[in-house]
């Protein structure tokens, strides 16, 4: 990651909130670094991606590097979808599986979650 991407980062996180303009030019910051190494990537709408290319076959692919070149913004853009209000995830779980405590016992919905 280049001094100038991570100024990127550190100006994208400064607010607390990535918009889509951020994440538009982190995707532009990592697909520079995939064409650099001969490879293409694309992202779905989830934030996951996909890279191809000649290089892939290396034993350090760029993908490793490339993909955090942004300096982690999409990461962070794509958690902020999954968690607007940054609650504390495994509160979140254990709310989610609240309604199998009603069909199964108690040490078993603990054995199986571990909440």
């Amino acid at each position: 990651m280049t001094i100038s991407h991570r100024s990127f980062a550190s100006q994208a996180f400064a607010d607390g909130i990535v918009s889509e303009q951020e994440v538009t030019e982190a995707k532009k910051i990592d697909q520079e670094c995939y064409s650099a190494a001969g490879l293409d990537a694309s992202w779905d709408i989830y934030g996951r991606e996909t890279v191809e290319g000649a290089n892939m076959t290396s034993n350090e692919p760029p993908s490793a590097k490339c993909s955090f070149a942004d300096g982690g913004v999409m990461v962070m853009y794509y958690q902020m979808l999954l968690n607007p209000r940054n609650e504390y995830e495994v509160e979140l779980r254990a709310a989610a599986l609240t309604p199998l405590r009603e069909h199964f016992s108690t040490d078993l919905v603990e054995r199986l979650t571990g909440i």
